[in-house]
């Protein structure tokens, strides 16, 4: 295959792309900030372009509302955790053992990043399209649990939002 017939993933970033992604993760941290301190109903694209220390007009090259935001901000969080989760433990046969590794990952990055850990609840608990993404990986070990005798519940869904 030439460069010219190379699939554009597989190229290189350009400067501009590289900026790009760097100036939208900013945004995305400044948006886990007000979301930590805050909540998520406090958040306005003119606060999030303060604390992202950009203009108002960079805010809206990316965004342009507030769920648009969340969103982001919510798939990233529950992107970034899964992958992680799904990572270290994919040797793993036991969805008991599954559902273990994913609380302790929750509990010590916590401990480590407190604000990254409001971020996520405040977002989870906001946006349904989130809590399902994140349920559907947690669901799946809670039934592997159950089918290995470990785990014991009668309710799946209340199991599900204690975990």
């Amino acid at each position: 295959m030439t460069a010219d017939q190379a699939d554009s993933s597989t190229l290189p970033l350009t400067r501009g792309h590289k900026k790009k992604a760097k100036t939208r993760q900013i945004l995305l941290d400044a948006a886990m900030q007000i979301y930590a301190e805050h909540g998520v109903g406090d958040l306005t694209l003119h606060d999030l372009a303060a604390t992202a220390e950009v203009s108002n007009g960079t805010v809206y090259n990316y965004f342009k509302t507030r769920e648009e935001v969340l969103s982001a901000v919510g798939l990233e969080l529950a992107n970034q955790f899964s992958h992680t989760v799904s990572f270290l433990s994919q040797n793993v046969e036991s969805g008991t053992q599954r559902v273990v590794i994913g609380v302790r990952m929750f509990i010590q990055r916590a401990l480590i990043e407190p604000r990254w850990a409001k971020s996520l609840i405040h977002v989870v608990h906001f946006d349904q399209g989130i809590r399902s993404a994140l349920a559907d990986y947690i669901r799946s070990d809670l039934q592997a649990g159950l089918q290995e005798g470990i785990l014991k519940y009668e309710d799946e869904d209340l199991a599900l939002s204690l975990i």
